[in-house]
């Protein structure tokens, strides 16, 4: 992803494997995978008139994401709960409608 020349520069890439099997209403589900992120911005701040160049580099990293959850699927309305275990753990629900 590029903004500009040189404004902002970052590079995202994920590699990972996801199983799930259905048990009648449940579903559950598990992945795991590697996530790697780098970023570079550059730009010129105006400071009272004077033009300041700023760069900021952002090393790279790269983490292991296990993620585990489950899926509820009653006639056309689904509930999920997930949870995220990487450098940064979330929870997330959803709701969808579908067959």
């Amino acid at each position: 992803f590029k903004v500009g020349d040189d404004f902002v520069d970052s590079k995202a890439l994920s590699f990972g494997v996801q199983a799930s099997k259905g048990l009648g209403v449940i579903e559950p589900y598990a992945g795991l995978a590697l996530d790697s992120f780098d970023m570079d911005v550059d730009y010129d701040s105006n400071i009272n008139g004077t033009s300041v160049p700023v760069k900021v580099d952002f090393e790279k990293t790269t983490n292991a994401h296990l993620t585990l959850g489950a899926t509820l699927h009653f006639a056309v309305l689904h509930l999920n709960g997930e949870l995220n275990l990487a450098d940064q753990t979330g929870f997330t629900v959803g709701l969808g409608l579908g067959r």
